[in-house]
């Protein structure tokens, strides 16, 4: 904590810095001040923010400089991993999503969200025309693969889906209507389920 405004005076405005990492110690009530400093980095390209002791911003904690970096015009990939999501946080990705962003990857590994939270990152790609690669390899609920089924009759520009099992039972049914959107969506060219038992009817059934 201490030291992020040395950093940030370092890091200032550095053109060769191309992706920044957190670590898994970073402490999320200083997030808004690191951001502000990445947002003085012209070439930057990837940024990951982790976790190991499932922690993350607090509810109505300032996210505006957030806000800003994850619609920096040079951004391309974000990771999210082992990160508690507040309903704040994931209003931020999906703002960004629907608005200006140019993220191409985005990646959500081992995090977990509040009821719905998923379901308002899914509902954005309704409108997005960057992303190509969604790895959602988190805790979410049924919703927003209910949701994320929808988005996939019309968004046609997500190439590559990761997911998995959203209670961890190896129940499939939740992912015939997922199936299903794919009769008519003709850009995603790699999915990938972990997690689930496929001897379910209604999920062969969509399949076929």
């Amino acid at each position: 904590t201490a030291a992020l405004p040395v950093l940030a005076r370092v890091i200032h405005g550095q053109t060769m810095i191309t992706g920044f990492r957190t670590g898994c110690g970073f402490p999320f009530h200083c997030l808004d001040d690191l951001c502000s400093a990445l947002l003085t980095l012209p070439a930057l390209n990837s940024i990951s923010f982790d976790q190991f002791a499932g922690q993350g911003p607090e509810e109505g904690q300032s996210l505006e400089s957030m806000d800003k970096l994850l619609q920096l015009r040079s951004l391309r990939e974000v990771t999210f991993g082992d990160i508690v999501f507040t309903n704040t946080l994931s209003k931020v990705v999906a703002k960004a999503l629907k608005e200006r962003s140019e993220i191409t990857d985005l990646h959500f590994q081992g995090t977990s969200f509040l009821e719905g939270g998923g379901a308002m990152i899914a509902d954005a790609l309704e409108t997005n025309t960057t992303l190509k690669c969604l790895d959602f390899f988190a805790k979410a609920d049924k919703v927003f693969y209910k949701v994320l089924a929808l988005i996939l009759l019309s968004n046609c520009t997500l190439q590559k889906l990761i997911c998995s099992a959203p209670d961890g039972s190896g129940n499939c049914s939740w992912l015939s209507s997922l199936i299903l959107a794919l009769q008519v969506n003709n850009g995603l060219k790699v999915l990938c389920i972990s997690g689930i038992d496929l001897i379910d009817k209604k999920l062969s059934t969509a399949m076929r």
